[in-house]
């Protein structure tokens, strides 16, 4: 766990990954769904929090390589 004084926290993806930063980012490699949690330790009491994420494709957006003002 990260700690600041004597409180700490850490956070699993669900996907093998953790953190010990306070307000991580994280990317997924494959779509599906995820379990993330958030164990945190404040003035010696324990607490978790549990959310299922679902991980989507990224948008792939096409754009034309030329542009002619003419549309020709």
């Amino acid at each position: 766990m990260s700690r600041i004084g004597t409180d700490g926290w850490i956070w699993t993806f669900g996907d093998g990954e953790t953190s010990i930063e306070l307000s991580p980012s994280h990317r997924y490699d494959e779509p599906g769904e995820y379990e993330v949690s958030l164990t945190m330790e404040v003035n010696g009491v324990t607490e978790g929090f549990l959310q299922t994420l679902t991980a989507i494709p990224e948008g792939k957006i096409e754009a034309p390589t030329i542009f002619t003002p003419n549309k020709d």
